[in-house]
């Protein structure tokens, strides 16, 4: 294992695999010699391969959280949000206090448009770790979904206090867009803006505020530019 950590540093992957491998005859039932695998591939983005490794290893010994939560990202990154959700919870079954595996689900459940839920999932994760600055973001995402503009905005204000830099700049924008601050909120879109330029929802964001304050003309070319990057359904907008 060690010896194949060491070619994976270096960044040759063929090595690397070739020494797991061999870690593997040697002990085909050691768990941990699968997850490394599994990482290995999905650092080099094999995600196919890598999600059937984790699966070997996760049937080797079910208890290890690890690859449970890793198997959810790659169905995550890839858009599979049911299964996602079922790996997380796996995850979560063996160990209900792992902060990281609860701020996947929350994220499973956004795309699943579950925005209880995901509430829910943000603040057991937040009980567990309370400085996770995108927790607080997604957490004031929701809050803005439901209509719980102050509290929104309070979630995002956090994350922002924890990274200057964080995304929360675009849901602090909405939250108080909501109760009609569009000046301030069009000053957090363009914060978030500095930060992505490429973002299409803060693009479109500032559109509706710009437009909102009767500066049509910017509001007009916002939204041109936001739809250039991908905006398609303005009516089913959510923050980043």
């Amino acid at each position: 294992m060690g010896i194949g950590d060491v070619f994976w540093s270096r960044g040759d992957m063929t090595e690397a695999r070739f020494y797991f491998n061999d870690a593997q005859r040697i002990n085909p039932n050691f768990a941990p010699g699968w997850l490394a695998e599994g990482d290995l591939l999905a650092y080099w983005g094999y995600c196919d391969e890598a999600l059937e490794v984790y699966d070997i290893a996760t049937k080797k010994d079910p208890n290890l959280t690890g690859a449970w939560c890793k198997k959810a990202d790659i169905l995550l990154s890839l858009g599979r949000h049911e299964d996602a959700l079922q790996a997380y919870d796996a995850a979560l079954m063996v160990d209900p206090k792992f902060a990281l595996a609860w701020s996947g689900k929350c994220s499973a459940l956004i795309n699943l448009h579950r925005h209880t839920k995901a509430l829910d999932a943000c603040e057991e994760a937040l009980r567990l770790n309370p400085n996770m600055t995108r927790i607080w973001c997604l957490k004031g995402r929701q809050l803005y979904e439901i209509g719980r503009y102050k509290e929104s905005l309070e979630a995002s204000e956090k994350s922002l206090e924890l990274d200057p830099q964080s995304s929360a700049w675009d849901i602090k924008g909405a939250a108080l867009s909501g109760p009609g601050k569009y000046e301030d909120a069009t000053e957090c879109f363009n914060k978030s803006l500095d930060l992505n330029p490429r973002s299409s929802e803060a693009l479109f964001h500032k559109s509706e505020a710009l437009r909102s304050l009767g500066r049509i003309s910017e509001a007009d070319t916002a939204l041109v530019r936001a739809r250039e990057l991908g905006y398609k359904d303005a009516s089913e907008s959510t923050p980043e």
